[in-house]
């Protein structure tokens, strides 16, 4: 959503409708199948650990642990 903000001026206060719009259909979209829930059943405010199902996700796709770890280190430093 950030990108949002920074191309199109898009946040939750200044354009609150279309903000939701982007958020159900890219972001809720891409949490639900990460958590692999394509159904779009679960709550997801109701989910609180979704590195668990991130890291599930990566290794499905290929992704080592070591590769992972990695990453993680990175995008927390």
């Amino acid at each position: 959503m950030i990108t949002y903000k920074n191309y199109y001026d898009i946040t939750s206060s200044s354009d609150r409708s279309r903000y939701q719009t982007i958020k159900e259909k890219n972001i809720d979209l891409m949490l639900h199948y990460v958590i692999g829930d394509e159904k779009e059943e679960k709550d997801l405010t109701q989910i609180s650990d979704y590195a668990t199902y991130v890291k599930k996700y990566l290794v499905s796709i290929g992704m080592s642990e070591d590769t992972i770890n990695k990453l993680v280190a990175k995008l927390t430093n």
